[in-house]
């Protein structure tokens, strides 16, 4: 018995075809790169008008920005030159996070400033104090109830 299983897969296009299909394929890539790269390069331009603009905002959120990359500096020089290079590739979508988080701060920032300071209250929960004597002792036992089915004993 021989059991021998061949797949043949043909989409019925000649090779002709398939080219034309992948030069439109590749034409619709390069394309697409070329609109996406324009854009970047736009907004490349448009960051400095971004950034002095969280600086209006909230400037705190930019200089703790560069505070942050100053301390990847300090505790790892080559991985601070890589997340600088980094941060420079990306400058267009740092900018306008920036700019994000600069308007959360603005717009959000007085109640996290309510939420911290309720949090660093010292606070404490007050309890009970049970002697080990009463835990060691069997529960008085609840006169019998009349059982209305058989499942009862089972929720006490």
């Amino acid at each position: 018995m021989n059991n021998h299983s061949s797949y043949y897969f043909e989409t019925g296009r000649s090779f002709g075809s398939r080219i034309l299909a992948g030069i439109f394929l590749v034409v619709f890539l390069g394309a697409l790169f070329y609109v996406g790269f324009k854009i970047y390069t736009l907004l490349f331009w448009v960051c400095p008008i971004l950034i002095i603009a969280a600086l209006i905002i909230q400037p705190s959120v930019v200089w703790d920005h560069i505070k942050n990359l100053g301390k990847s500096f300090k505790l790892n020089p080559i991985g601070g030159v890589l997340q600088v290079g980094l941060q420079f590739i990306g400058l267009p979508l740092v900018s306008a996070g920036l700019l994000f988080k600069a308007w959360a701060y603005k717009k959000f920032g007085q109640l996290q400033n309510q939420a911290n300071q309720n949090s660093f209250e010292e606070k404490y929960t007050p309890y009970e104090e049970i002697e080990l004597d009463s835990l060691n002792k069997p529960k008085q036992e609840e006169p019998q109830k009349q059982k209305q089915n058989a499942y009862d004993d089972l929720f006490v």
